[in-house]
Order: C-alpha cells, then sequence, then structure tokens
C-alpha cells in the first residue's frame, strides 16, 4: 500500500491538512524557510519555475507579538520587499529594506541598514552597518561600526574598527588601520596606514 511505502497511515494520507514525513525532521523555531515552512510545518508549496520569485508567507507570523524576532533562512536569492527584525541567510543574492540583525549571503548583499553584522560571498552595498562587513567583493556603506574586509575596493562613511581592502579605500573617518591593496583617501586615519599605492588623508596619526 502507498501508506506502507511512506511509513505513514490511511488517515494520514487522507487528511487534507497533512504535514509530509519530512517536515518532523526541522525543529518548529519560528524561523521561516523557503520552500516554505514555519518552523517545522510547511506553510505553502509549489513548482519551480526558473527566475521566478517566490512570494514569502509572511502572513504567518501577523498575529505573532510585535516584539517577536523573525528569522529568514532562504536556500537561494532573497528578495524582501520590506524590513527583517531578526537575521537573513541565503545562499544567494539578498536585496531587502532594514535589517535588525545578521545578514549572510553566498552572493552580493544589497540593503539599507543592518543592525549587525555583514558577511557576503559577492559584493555589499548597504546603509549603515552595526557590525563588522565582510565581502568578497566591493564594499559600499555608510557608517560600519566594526571592522571592514574587502576582496576588492571600500567606499563607506566614517569605520569604528580597521579596514582591509585588496583594492582602493575611500572612506570618511577610520578610527583603527588601514591596509589597503591600492590607494587610500581618508578625511583621518587614527592607526596605522600601508597602502600599495597613494595614501590621501586630511588627518592620519
Amino acid at each position: 500500500m502507498i501508506a506502507d511505502l511512506f511509513g505513514v497511515s490511511v488517515d494520514y494520507l487522507l487528511r487534507e491538512t497533512a504535514q509530509p514525513p519530512c517536515s518532523a525532521q526541522l525543529p518548529d523555531d519560528d524561523t521561516l524557510r523557503v520552500v516554505q515552512f514555519k518552523g517545522n510545518r510547511m506553510l505553502d508549496s509549489q513548482p519551480l519555475q526558473q527566475d521566478m520569485p517566490i512570494p514569502l508567507r509572511l502572513d504567518a507570523f501577523e498575529n505573532l507579538p510585535a516584539d517577536t524576532v523573525l528569522q529568514v533562512e532562504i536556500h537561494g536569492n532573497a528578495a524582501i520587499d520590506g524590513d527583517v527584525t531578526g537575521d537573513i541567510e541565503a545562499g544567494g543574492n539578498v536585496a531587502c529594506d532594514d535589517v535588525g540583525g545578521d545578514v549572510e549571503a553566498g552572493g552580493d548583499v544589497a540593503c539599507d541598514d543592518v543592525g549587525g553584522d555583514v558577511e557576503a560571498g559577492g559584493d555589499v552595498a548597504c546603509g549603515g552597518v552595526g557590525g563588522d562587513v565582510d565581502a568578497g567583493g566591493d564594499v559600499a556603506c555608510g557608517g560600519v561600526g566594526g571592522n571592514v574586509a574587502a576582496g576588492s575596493d571600500v567606499t563607506c562613511g566614517s569605520v569604528s574598527g580597521n579596514v582591509d581592502a585588496s583594492g582602493d579605500v575611500d572612506c570618511d573617518d577610520v578610527n583603527g588601520n588601514v591596509d589597503a591593496g591600492g590607494d587610500v583617501h581618508c578625511a583621518s586615519i587614527e592607526g596605522d596606514v600601508s597602502a600599495g599605492n597613494d595614501v590621501i588623508c586630511s588627518e592620519s596619526e
């Protein structure tokens, strides 16, 4: 019988709201997963169409308390029209508004303000970042509360920590050290400066 084949009861197969056996393998932790689970409860399923976005079922979280921290975990690209109070983890690119927590992406990150850290395999283009920024490509941000590391160029506002870039660095004030493979253009640098080419700063310790 089909029920025996899948290791479930006949009643299970006949229920319209039955959950797939794989849902029991996920933690019931209010993390929104695509395709699409809230915790271990499946919310939606649809055929995969190449280059077609999958709308997130954020309506499943409408009745939660206002201070609930929503975590988003996506195995692919994440294009979110709105703010996320928690973290975002995506295997591809991330495009969103404000993020209260961290952003981790295998590709590019393009967001407004991020309260935590940003880690990307590609480029990072954000507003202000409260923590560190680590990118495999270029970094273009507002102010950064921690350190900045980039595989290419860095263009940003003030940085509270160090800046390490394989290419050029163009920033406002930097409270730490700057290490660049290309040119360095900054308003002021509190720490040491190492550059492969020219260094132009208003002030440097």
